[in-house]
């Protein structure tokens, strides 16, 4: 086990890249991200589309989250919580934000977490909430110019998805330290993210195929 300062390190990592995603949204519509920095290595690449159909699950994000039976053996959660309106930008209440909730997964070790989070939104809007969210990711590529997302073959889950690897520029042995998966099914769009010592890309990749498997 390692020392709860490091456990702490992980789960601290976690909330804040999660927090930023949310709260920064409100900043969007005024914040200059069409050009970033020469020095900034994230570029928004082509997203994968399929066919899409005017489906809606009725679902709450609760019973699309994924449980821990879904994820390899002695992982447990550490916690579990539904998203506010306070919580989300303004850019993603304008385009309807309905509900929300986030989990978040750690390995026997305390080394590595897993988080999801998932929001439901009409689905006349869905199709908006990946390129929002990309300027999003710009801004905190400008906020924290130490941290860069570069995105990775996209794996092709849902109606449109994308992933990156957020890397960490003041490391130098380990410089990625995360994975992240995001994708859009029906009229739910649904963010997945590996953060720590063991960043299984593969992992990740067939945890997002369960849950968007669940999206009905």
């Amino acid at each position: 086990m390692i020392p709860r300062s490091g456990y702490d390190a992980i789960v601290l990592l976690t909330a804040v890249v999660l927090a930023i995603s949310f709260l920064i949204g409100g900043c969007t519509q005024q914040a200059p991200v069409a050009v970033a920095p020469k020095n900034q290595s994230l570029q928004t690449a082509p997203v994968a589309t399929a066919p899409i159909s005017a489906s809606t699950t009725d679902k709450e994000p609760v019973e699309i989250a994924l449980q821990l039976n879904e994820l390899p053996n002695d992982w447990r959660v550490i916690n579990r919580t539904n998203i506010t309106r306070t919580q989300m930008g303004k850019v993603f209440l304008t385009l309807g934000w309905q509900s929300g909730q986030t989990i978040q997964f750690l390995d026997p070790q305390q080394t590595t977490t897993i988080v999801q989070a998932i929001s439901i939104y009409p689905f006349e809007n869905i199709s908006q909430i990946l390129i929002k969210n990309r300027r999003v990711e710009v801004l905190l590529g400008l906020l924290y110019p130490s941290m860069t997302y570069e995105n990775i073959t996209d794996p092709e889950i849902g109606n449109e998805s994308i992933a990156y690897k957020i890397i960490d520029k003041t490391k130098k042995d380990s410089p990625i330290i995360g994975y992240q998966i995001e994708f859009s099914k029906e009229n739910a769009y649904v963010e997945i993210a590996i953060f720590g010592k063991s960043l299984d890309y593969e992992l990740l990749k067939a945890i997002a195929l369960k849950a968007a498997a669940k999206i009905t």
